[in-house]
């Protein structure tokens, strides 16, 4: 069997999803042994266990939070053995085993500027992104993981935004309204405030014919932002 079968992939912009050789990874003991792995991966270097145990467990004693990381790596380490490398003192995730995982692979496709990206790359970036990094999940009383995971999430929002704007950009150059109107479309989906994306929308539409259409774009714009 071919390695990308066999691989580990994470999907974690949207709701989020292990895959292991195609199939669904179950069997995480707690949201929290969740929370580790997701952080190992998208964070992509390695850390100390007294990091990782405050980071979760901020209100109990120091004792208790590396007694409780023991417990959730122990769960990690039989479902996912090969995929981390663990240390007395640190725990990462083992990218010589070559896990794919979205948010990494949507980085290094916008990287190191997104004006400087090919269509093909920002195109391949915004079918990555299918929504905020780990939508819907939720850890109770883990503030600095919170801080953490809203950062993260907000700086892969502007990255997406940025790629499907300068998309939209081309489509409205090379007459590609149809692409240049579904991209507009999903930006004032994500955030009916974002002018750039009325204008761009408006812009779209004029230039097809749909004058129209493109009045009350204005008009919905103007409401909006009012």
């Amino acid at each position: 069997m071919s390695e990308s079968l066999e691989r580990l992939e994470l999907r974690l912009l949207g709701s989020p999803q292990v895959y292991h050789a195609r199939s669904v990874v179950t069997g995480f003991i707690t949201s929290k042994a969740e929370a580790l792995f997701y952080y190992l991966a998208i964070t992509a270097r390695p850390h100390a266990r007294s990091t990782l145990a405050a980071l979760l467990w901020p209100d109990v004693s120091e004792t208790v939070a590396r007694k409780n990381l023991r417990d959730i790596i122990f769960n990690l380490r039989k479902l996912l053995g090969n995929y981390l490398t663990i240390t007395r003192q640190t725990v990462a995730l083992n990218f010589k085993s070559n896990p794919w995982i979205d948010v990494l692979a949507f980085r290094k496709l916008l990287e190191p500027q997104i004006e400087q990206c090919t269509y093909q790359e920002l195109q391949s970036a915004i079918e990555l992104y299918q929504g905020d990094l780990l939508d819907g999940f939720y850890i109770r009383e883990t503030e600095a993981f919170d801080e953490w995971l809203m950062a993260e999430r907000e700086q892969l929002r502007v990255a997406a935004t940025h790629a499907m704007h300068q998309l939209a950009a081309y489509h409205l150059e090379t007459a590609s309204w149809n692409e240049g109107l579904q991209l507009t479309q999903r930006l004032l989906a994500m955030e009916s405030w974002d002018e750039a994306a009325h204008r761009q929308q408006m812009r779209l539409l004029a230039a097809s014919g749909q004058r129209g259409a493109a009045l009350i774009q204005y008009e919905r714009c103007c409401h909006i932002l009012e």
